[in-house]
């Protein structure tokens, strides 16, 4: 009877022990996955900040020459730069935003492109008039 009662607190005090190890590795699991998000933030800020400089560079030579070789070009080019612009920074602390505005943004971008790429870029939207307040994530390409 001794052993009996004796074998059941062992068992009791396994079941305990393998209770509180298992619990522990979840919290160690947990706590991996929101250090794994933070590390991917982190780098994908890092990876943004090195990029979009170089877009800004890019941008700016292909200016330069627009307003050396085709003034008129340039006005329109600067005005769809700022376009670009002016979308990645209203809509980077955004997670949603009207695929009405990804829409312009898509144009002005495509249309900077094309200052580059000339003819060899070509690009045709269809878009129903009553999706344009629908919601989506906003680009959040590198440039």
């Amino acid at each position: 009877m001794l052993i009996t009662i004796w074998l059941v607190e062992l068992v009791v005090l396994g079941l305990l022990l393998a209770n509180r190890s298992t619990q522990k590795a979840l919290r160690l699991q947990q706590r991996a996955a929101v250090l794994q998000a933070e590390n991917d933030t982190a780098r994908y800020t890092a990876l943004q900040s090195q990029l979009n400089p170089h877009f800004l560079f890019n941008s700016l030579n292909t200016l330069i020459a627009e307003i050396e070789y085709n003034p008129q070009n340039a006005v329109h080019f600067t005005k769809h730069l700022s376009s670009v612009y002016r979308y990645v920074l209203q809509s980077q602390d955004k997670t949603l935003v009207t695929l009405g505005e990804e829409l312009e943004f898509i144009r002005s971008y495509l249309s900077c492109t094309r200052s580059v790429w000339a003819t060899a870029l070509r690009a045709k939207t269809t878009f129903l008039r009553n999706m344009r307040k629908r919601c989506c994530r906003p680009s959040r390409c590198n440039y």
